[in-house]
């Protein structure tokens, strides 16, 4: 459990009141929480997963020097009928599920993960080599994560869609990024 809050007296009062009612060990500050790893520095806060990112490419194989500039090619318009159906999808589900824990941090690979995850009931090879490309991507940004300010309180969002950018159904797509304290959220 985590117990928080701006003022150190109300969370020390809150883990008295909790300890007369459950066993409990005070672990000191938080370090790491559902493979986030937690810095506090001063005035910020940094948080990452470099730790779940690194054991994910060592799962996954991706032990060469290649890395990505970004997680999807440009323009890419992937179809459920391109490439060789793969013999074992599993490891696909699985690298898939993998980037979803992956998008709290990395919030610039949810569309890329979004795209791909359309293919999980048939993935083809075409749709891995794009996983390959999200794999990279991560690679090459391992060590970034999201520092938050103890100052600047403004929140910021943007929007954007396309008109039927899905070639297969020929859908739109709509996304969003919202920042907080210059860091992206959401």
């Amino acid at each position: 459990m985590v117990v928080t809050d701006s003022d150190p007296q109300d969370i020390h009062d809150t883990k008295q009141y909790l300890h007369e009612y459950f066993e409990m060990k005070d672990l000191g500050s938080l370090r790491f929480f559902l493979d986030i790893e937690v810095n506090y520095q001063y005035a910020s806060l940094f948080i990452s997963q470099i730790k779940y990112a690194s054991d994910l490419l060592i799962r996954a194989g991706v032990i060469d020097n290649k890395t990505a500039d970004i997680p999807l090619e440009l323009n890419l318009k992937l179809r459920p009928i391109d490439g060789k159906i793969l013999t074992d999808s599993s490891r696909y589900r699985q690298l898939v599920d993998s980037f979803n824990s992956l998008t709290i941090i990395w919030s610039d690979i949810s569309h890329a993960v979004h795209v791909i995850s359309q293919f999980i009931a048939e993935s083809r090879s075409v749709h891995y080599a794009s996983i390959l490309q999200i794999l990279r991507y991560i690679k090459g940004t391992l060590y970034c994560g999201l520092l938050f300010f103890s100052f600047d309180l403004t929140l910021c969002a943007y929007s954007n869609a396309d008109w039927t950018g899905d070639v297969t159904h020929h859908r739109s797509t709509i996304g969003y990024c919202i920042f907080f304290r210059h860091s992206p959220i959401a």
